[in-house]
C-alpha cells in the first residue's frame, strides 16, 4: 500500500523502442518509475486503494506483469537488503503479535495523508497505534 520508495531512477542501456508507440529511448536517457503509480493502477489491481491480500494469490500473481508490483525495484538493480529487511519486519511483527493487540488510537479509522515535501512515503503526522499486552492464560 506505501512503499518507502514512490519512484525508481534508472539510465537506458542501449537503445530501446517503446512497444506500441513511435518512441525511441536512447542509451543514456534517464527514466522514472512511478512505483506508486504503478501500485495503484486498477489495470494491474481491482481495489488498489484498499488492502487486500488476495492481490498476492498464485493466480492473480500470475495474471498480471511481473514489474507491476515493486517495492523494492527489480531485476539487477533490486534493493540488496530486501531479503533481510523482509526478514527483521517479519520476525518483529510475530514477536509483537504473540505479546501485544495492535489497536488504533480512538475510536475513528482515519485516512492517511502523505507529506509532499519528503522523499520517502511519510504520513503526515505519523501513524497512531495502542499496544495492549496479552493475558497469558495460567497453566
Amino acid at each position: 500500500m506505501y512503499p518507502p520508495g514512490t519512484v525508481l531512477n534508472r539510465e537506458v542501456v542501449q537503445d530501446y523502442k517503446l512497444p506500441e508507440y513511435d518512441c525511441l529511448l536512447e542509451k543514456g536517457t534517464k527514466v522514472i518509475i512511478p512505483v506508486m503509480g504503478l501500485h495503484y493502477d486498477r489495470k494491474y489491481f481491482r481495489n488498489p486503494k484498499e488492502f487486500d491480500p488476495e492481490h498476492f494469490s498464485v493466480e492473480q500473481k500470475a495474471s498480471r506483469h511481473p514489474y507491476s508490483y515493486l517495492p523494492f525495484g527489480q531485476g539487477p538493480r533490486i534493493c540488496i537488503g530486501m531479503r533481510f529487511g523482509l526478514m527483521q519486519v517479519k520476525t518483529a511483527i510475530v514477536h509483537l503479535l504473540s505479546i501485544f493487540d495492535i489497536l488504533p488510537v480512538g475510536d475513528k479509522q482515519s485516512k492517511l495523508r502523505m507529506a509532499p515535501n519528503t522523499v520517502a512515503l511519510t504520513p503526515v503526522g505519523g501513524i497512531h497505534l495502542r499496544l495492549e499486552r496479552r493475558q497469558v492464560p495460567a497453566c
